[in-house]
């Protein structure tokens, strides 16, 4: 599970990198702070097809249990995501600490109704199986959620997130969006293709960037202001 973890951090993170939008010529229009709450029935659809995932036995296997109520629990997840866009063509973004805490609490309070399933997912065992030796042993419930938290390791994540941010320059022309993380020069065969109407700004297709690749079956992706 902690496997799984570290996947679904790394689509977060390219999922954010890669869906910064900004237009020089309306920058007095769009500058300010979006926010982006990702969609993890999508998430974890593009994390299934990944090929890091493929690559990785113990990721696939962890994402396999996420099928039924423990990913219907996973999908009640807020996570948020603010970027701001600066007049001066630079970008600065974070993970909401709030929007993680709260959805690991969450996911901790849902926990006993599909623990069962998720430990018979693990063992190979039927659900009646696992409630018959939970209340044989001397372990409870909670010890089973307390010990399931402890593979998530949140206090580390969201630590992370709250320390993190990322950062880089940004182009937009003719509905394409060229962007370069911090210290890097902006590739002009890597954009995004980017609508921003209002207080929506959506990237609707990915073209030249090999990391995101696998990050197309999220498309689009919406942030709002």
């Amino acid at each position: 599970m902690k496997k799984f973890v570290k996947v679904l951090s790394l689509i977060l993170v390219l999922s954010f990198v890669f869906s910064l939008a900004a237009c020089n010529k309306q920058a007095a229009k769009i500058d300010g702070t979006w926010k982006y709450t990702v969609d993890f029935d999508k998430a974890l659809k593009a994390a299934a097809d990944s090929e890091e995932v493929k690559e990785n036995e113990t990721a696939e296997q962890a994402l396999q249990f996420l099928d039924g109520p423990v990913g219907d629990l996973v999908k009640k997840m807020n996570i948020t995501m603010n970027v701001e866009l600066k007049q001066d063509n630079t970008f600065v973004g974070t993970l909401d600490e709030n929007s993680l805490n709260q959805s690991f609490e969450t996911l901790k309070a849902g926990l006993p109704e599909v623990m069962p399933s998720l430990m018979a997912s693990i063992t190979g065992q039927s659900e009646e199986e696992i409630k018959t030796q939970l209340e044989k042993s001397d372990k409870s419930m909670d010890d089973a959620i307390n010990k399931m938290m402890e593979m998530f390791d949140v206090e580390t994540i969201v630590e992370d997130a709250k320390n993190e941010k990322y950062e880089g320059t940004y182009r937009f022309e003719d509905g394409k969006l060229y962007f370069a993380e911090k210290g890097e020069e902006i590739d002009t065969n890597a954009y995004l293709v980017v609508e921003v109407s209002g207080d929506t700004l959506k990237v609707t297709d990915i073209v030249g960037v090999e990391e995101a690749k696998d990050l197309k079956p999220m498309l689009p992706i919406e942030f709002k202001r």
